[in-house]
């Protein structure tokens, strides 16, 4: 499988420590990660989806919703606009009682959405 993603994320994150997160970035720079988890995870539905998923469940950002109703959304206007990412295709290799595991995959629109 090819993704011809612009971006990657791989993330092993602590629950209860957040800042303990250990992560791996492809063309995605650290401070936009920052700012997510700052400003935006509370907003990301897909994070939210995929929290509570068993390891090796996936899912692309249009299952959640179309095009026309992400480009309304503030999670979509505010933050992932001016970073060029539209569409994401993420999966969960981990998800346990303190941690969880989860890879993320981004492209802009105009490279059309994600296929699994």
């Amino acid at each position: 499988m090819r993704l011809k993603s612009a971006s990657a994320l791989m993330q092993v994150r602590d629950t209860d420590r957040p800042e303990a997160s250990d992560c791996v970035l492809v063309n995605y720079d650290p401070a936009l990660l920052r700012r997510y988890e700052t400003q935006f995870i509370d907003q990301d539905l897909a994070y939210y989806y995929l929290s509570r998923q068993p390891a090796g469940h996936a899912l692309a950002s249009h299952q959640l919703y179309t095009d026309e109703e992400s480009v309304r959304r503030p999670y979509y206007q505010e933050f992932l606009r001016h970073y060029d990412i539209f569409y994401s295709i993420r999966g969960v290799f981990y998800n346990g009682e303190r941690r969880r595991a989860l890879i993320s995959f981004q492209r802009p629109r105009r490279s059309g959405p994600f296929s699994y």
